[in-house]
């Protein structure tokens, strides 16, 4: 396949663009070109994938709405135990149906990591339904430029007649393993060494993770306790002339509250740095295809493969590191609503309100204060 951009969807991936291509006069120019038969195969894979995983896949989407497309749930994997502003202690284990490989037989689903067709390169971030399908033969020759060995698949568990009988027993799904890159072990071991001399934001790569926008004025720490409710937890009131902002009553809290603004700024600079390495990748996809010299077709296909990911692989740091920016955020308002000695109702509704970076409880919780403030006046 070429590098050629598709009109519409810019992209062979999407399951309503592959099955729309069996379609005569429907199909467009790129896909026009390709066989029926190679049509119907790639319409049958990405279906096969969609129903493996349960994921819609869709055609496209732009780099603001990865998160949303990669966690189609809106960031709740599931009844996660919420602790209690009381210190209360629960357990809420997380349980999910699972299919048997019985049922995988009846559906007809099975494993999706056979090579089937190529996957044509594009510039938007990619469906991870179509990329599941090559992933195997794209870590293996990725890992074979640095001669590495790549770890076997983890096999999937044995067939178990009283699986879903009795109890729910997890399926093991034979995925794929990434070799380790050795230049990265040691930034990974460096960190576990000496843990007291870590320092955030990471100063040496700040010019290479500035993102407009996102870090115009330094990698922000969790917003910080709104001014007007410091009389209401107690806390010393901010100076606007030393820049200090209210800080918690205990020591202990305020270690955890300062190594929460360090996580959230090293989350911000990994997000950004992931906008800016997918900002890199589809400049390089571009540039091949604009390229003059001669290039192969199975040449310009691997490169379109390896973007591809890669782009993938940004969406899914740009997800992890939005989560420990808001999980950050929420043991800053877990700690401040202990002091404050909020009923355990409201509180939970308080860890989970959508978080602004105007403040640290915004306009929801000042909503309830002045609501309890005029029924007390009353």
């Amino acid at each position: 396949m070429s590098f050629d951009r598709h009109s519409q969807c810019e992209s062979c991936l999407g399951i309503e663009h592959a099955n729309a291509a069996l379609i005569p006069g429907v199909a467009c120019s790129h896909c026009a070109r390709l066989p029926l038969a190679l049509r119907q195969q790639r319409a049958d894979a990405l279906a096969a994938a969609a129903a493996e995983d349960d994921w819609h896949v869709r055609e496209e989407y732009s780099g603001d709405k990865a998160i949303d497309f990669l966690d189609q749930s809106g960031g709740h994997e599931s009844d996660d135990y919420v602790p209690s502003i009381q210190g209360s202690t629960g357990d809420s284990p997380i349980v999910s149906p699972l299919r048997t490989e019985e049922t995988d037989r009846e559906t007809g689903v099975g494993p999706v990591y056979d090579p089937v067709i190529p996957i044509s390169a594009n510039t938007a971030l990619p469906s991870i339904g179509g990329i599941l399908l090559e992933l195997p033969e794209i870590i293996s020759k990725a890992a074979a430029w640095r001669n590495l060995p790549v770890p076997l698949a983890q096999e999937r568990s044995p067939p178990d007649d009283m699986s879903g009988v009795f109890s729910r027993v997890h399926r093991v799904r034979r995925d794929p393993v990434w070799p380790r890159f050795p230049a990265i072990r040691k930034y990974q071991e460096g960190a576990a060494a000496d843990p007291g001399a870590m320092r955030s934001p990471i100063g040496t790569y700040v010019p290479l993770t500035r993102v407009e926008g996102l870090t115009d004025v330094g990698f922000p720490t969790v917003p910080p306790l709104e001014p007007n409710l410091t009389a209401f937890f107690g806390a010393k009131q901010a100076s606007s002339v030393s820049g200090r902002q209210p800080m918690l009553a205990a020591t202990k809290d305020r270690f955890v509250t300062k190594q929460m603004d360090r996580m959230h700024q090293c989350a911000f600079q990994a997000s950004a740095a992931a906008n800016n390495i997918a900002l890199l990748t589809n400049s390089m996809v571009e540039m091949s295809e604009q390229s003059k010299t001669s290039m192969s077709s199975g040449e310009a296909e691997e490169i379109g493969k390896a973007a591809s990911t890669a782009l993938t692989l940004c969406a899914a740091v740009a997800v992890s590191q939005a989560r420990i920016a808001a999980w950050a955020t929420q043991v800053h308002r877990y700690l401040w609503l202990q002091q404050g000695n909020i009923p355990e109702g409201a509180g939970k509704d308080l860890l989970e309100a959508p978080i602004s970076p105007d403040g640290l409880f915004g306009p929801q919780f000042h909503t309830m204060v002045e609501a309890g403030m005029k029924s007390a006046s009353e």
